[in-house]
């Protein structure tokens, strides 16, 4: 190459603490002293305060959907959120299924049964981490939901027979989160009973890697990743090869469907209705990664890694492309195996696609 494109930065502002995500997590945390005022100031008798505290709890219920939901739609994710928002979660339903103990509303072994169960968890997420993360289930999202539910059921001063439906939504919540615990505990003793995959070493880079660094050594010409499931992988396999300094740009790893458009340029509107694993987001992360890094190619992966579907989409469900001065073209993929293995195969496959276009 004669000259040298012109790279445009992108910067990306640091996320502020003070935003309204995190507002709204707050807000949570000061209404649960609240919510436990009203109750007491009630004694599970007076009406008007149990309607407000049902109220009270309702709501605060509903921000622990809305924070979230704020938090990953503009990129608001902050260390104090991912701390509070949980303990905001636990503290509103522990001090609810307590005083409801407390008043004779409930059997203590349900609020212990439920507490355990959501302690279990949180230590179980921490038991696993280095193995992987044990992402939210749907049955955890309806255990969630049959908890609310049923305490906002117990709060409520329903007269007879009304009153008497509680303790049945009560049962479904207990035997879903019983479920949900054990389905948790059973993804965990798996997940650490897989083999941590070894750093890359040259031993382990994938023949394709050496193909195209040589291929574009050979050609002049220049690469660039953008990465979302391999999370930095395919570029870390291509510097392993002795003399990718001479082709290798640059890479984008843009986990969060947001930096997908802020940092590789996809359009939110392709994003907003295709979502992030799409063919041809995978095409417009790859020219907009070739574009960002000035290089002459970009290679793109986005997919789904698991445990758990995303979106509706399949796990092993993964797209590679490729772009270039002779075009564009992308891949589809339906791999098996676990998280580890769809990860590796996926940058392997980018990197074939890579070669059949030099």
């Amino acid at each position: 190459m004669t000259g040298e494109p012109a790279v445009q930065a992108v910067p990306v502002p640091p996320v502020p603490l003070v935003n309204a995500a995190n507002a709204i997590t707050a807000l949570r945390l000061v209404m649960v002293p609240l919510f436990v005022a009203m109750v007491v100031a009630s004694d599970m008798i007076g009406r008007d305060w149990r309607i407000a505290a049902c109220l009270t709890f309702g709501l605060a219920s509903l921000t622990d959907f809305v924070d979230g939901w704020i938090a990953r739609r503009y990129g608001l994710i902050t260390s104090f959120g991912k701390v509070a928002d949980p303990i905001a979660d636990k503290a509103l339903t522990g001090a609810a299924l307590v005083l409801l103990s407390w008043y004779d509303r409930l059997p203590w072994w349900v609020t212990v049964v439920i507490l355990v169960r959501e302690v279990g968890v949180t230590l179980l997420r921490f038991w696993v981490i280095r193995y992987g993360v044990i992402a939210a289930s749907r049955g955890g999202k309806i255990k969630t939901t049959l908890q609310i539910l049923a305490i906002g059921w117990y709060l409520w001063p329903f007269p007879e027979p009304l009153a008497d439906v509680g303790p049945w939504i009560m049962a479904a919540a207990v035997a879903v989160t019983v479920a949900t615990g054990l389905d948790y505990t059973l993804r965990a003793l798996r997940m650490r009973g897989r083999r941590v995959p070894e750093a890359l070493s040259p031993a382990t880079v994938p023949p394709a890697a050496a193909g195209v660094v040589h291929a574009l050594a050979e050609r002049k010409e220049t690469l660039a990743t953008v990465e979302s499931l391999t999370g930095g992988l395919v570029a870390a396999t291509v510097v392993e090869v002795a003399g990718a300094s001479a082709v290798f740009r640059g890479g984008l790893v843009v986990y969060a469907t947001e930096l997908k458009a802020a940092l590789a340029g996809v359009p939110e509107e392709l994003l907003d209705e295709r979502g992030p694993v799409d063919p041809d987001v995978a095409l417009a992360l790859a020219e907009g990664g070739r574009a960002r890094c000035g290089a002459d190619w970009g290679v793109s992966t986005t997919g789904v890694a698991g445990p758990e579907p995303q979106g509706g989409k399949p796990v092993g469900l993964v797209y590679v492309a490729v772009a270039g001065p002779t075009g564009s073209a992308v891949r589809e993929l339906s791999l098996d195996g676990g998280r580890p293995a769809i990860r590796a195969a996926s940058v392997v496959e980018a990197l074939r696609l890579l070669m059949d276009r030099l």
